[in-house]
């Protein structure tokens, strides 16, 4: 008799904490919606660009550069980007730039506009910031087949695109990348 209770009162316990078990794992299966019904990968809703938020969308971002100044006009989005001195390839500027373009264009529902300009420090030499390239576009003048192309950008966009893009080139930049 003195087995018993102990045994019968374990035994209680147990189907309470499974009981327990049970309907939280429900709770959160429902909450998350059914395994199979989600997808693979998730479109995220357009974002409404404004003082506040801008720098914290900027940051998720999966830059390889850093940008060194932000403003925000109405809805004109201007961005400097930070480029150190013989670190890079033109490669990775133009994927960060591409990056930048489809962020402004295909996740913001306000940015009309997008000033970029890729600027070189060099401290070594002392002589400040300089220009390598910079862009002025706008939502209007991009098609989709356009955003398309940006999202696959491998190295230099064709002439079609530097035109839709208003890109434009310094000497220094011809000189560091010889294009």
């Amino acid at each position: 008799m003195r087995l018993v209770k102990p045994f019968t009162l374990a035994c209680i316990g147990s189907m309470v904490i499974a009981m327990m078990l049970t309907i939280f794992s429900q709770g959160v299966i429902k909450s998350r919606g059914v395994p199979e019904s989600l997808p693979v990968i998730s479109e995220l809703s357009p974002l409404t660009i404004n003082e506040n938020n801008l720098v914290d969308a900027l940051s998720e971002l999966p830059l390889t550069l850093r940008y060194s100044k932000v403003s925000w006009n109405a809805s004109t989005l201007a961005i400097d980007v930070h480029v150190k001195k013989m670190q890079h390839t033109s490669e990775s500027i133009y994927e960060n730039m591409a990056k930048l373009i489809l962020f402004s264009f295909a996740q913001t529902t306000n940015v009309n506009q997008l000033f970029l300009r890729f600027v070189e420090e060099d401290e070594a030499v002392g002589r400040g910031k300089s220009l390598l390239l910079a862009l002025d576009v706008r939502r209007d003048e991009l098609r989709e087949e356009e955003l398309q192309i940006l999202r696959s950008l491998q190295g230099e966009p064709d002439s079609v695109l530097k035109e839709r893009l208003h890109l434009r080139y310094t000497t220094l930049w011809r000189n560091e990348f010889k294009s």
